[in-house]
Order: C-alpha cells, then structure tokens, then sequence
C-alpha cells in the first residue's frame, strides 16, 4: 500500500485542481503532485508526499501514514494549499483505485517555513489513511 493513492484524490478534488491542477491535449487533466520530490524546474504551487509508515491488520483495519508537503512562491499561498489538501483528505471516503479508504486523520501540521535556496515557502501535514481490510 501506499499514499499514490491521495494523487487521485487530490486529481478529481475541484479546489485542490484549481490549484495546483492543469489540463492538456483533449480532456487531460494532471495535478502537480510528486512522490518524494518534485522535477527539476517544476513551477510553484505544487505538492511532494511521502509514505512515512503504516500498521497492518490493527482493530480497525489497515492504516498508512504519510507526509504532504505544500509548495508555493509566498507563505499565504502555502498555507492555502496546505488547508485544501487537509480539507479534501480529512472529508474523503470511498474508494481510489482498487482500495476501499475509511477516512483520514489529521496527525499534524506546521505552517510557514521558507526554503532559503529557492525562495519558496512549504506547510506540512502527515495523515494516517485508514483503509479496509481486504
């Protein structure tokens, strides 16, 4: 298992598309949001997520925890993105993919860092995804 699954959540989410969303070719839609870091010359605002762990077969299923970092030119906009991925998780459930999600809880949040190198500013959110067991 793994967080690639919050890509197609956050691809058919219309705000989190407003933001970071693009569309090409015809009805080709596309998000930026990267496992573990973002291309080379990539524009802001995008997402980078990570898994950071998981528990399988506990009481309530299976769970996943992950990291979302929020991309973007000022530290407004971070927070903005940041908020609307939390917003579009935390009121999610049904399925993505093949996998059947539960929900997701919030475990933490840290807002306004600049990266001194590119001038960008990032928030960080880290979920647990609980999903169904199989």
């Amino acid at each position: 298992m793994s967080s690639d699954l919050i890509r197609e959540i956050l691809l058919n989410n219309s705000t989190v598309f407003s933001r970071i969303g693009f569309t090409w070719g015809t009805n080709n839609k596309e998000i930026r949001c990267f496992r573990s870091s973002a291309p080379m010359g990539t524009a802001a605002p995008y997402i980078v997520y990570h898994d950071v762990g998981g528990v399988d077969g506990n009481p309530v299923g299976k769970s996943l925890k992950f990291r979302v970092l929020s991309w973007a030119s000022d530290e407004l906009s971070s927070k903005a993105l940041a908020n609307d991925v939390e917003t579009a998780l935390k009121n999610f459930s049904g399925k993505s993919g093949d996998t059947w999600i539960d929900g997701f809880v919030l475990d933490f949040f840290s807002d306004s860092h600049e990266e001194k190198e590119t001038g960008l500013w990032y928030s960080i959110r880290t979920f647990t995804m609980i999903y169904g067991v199989n």
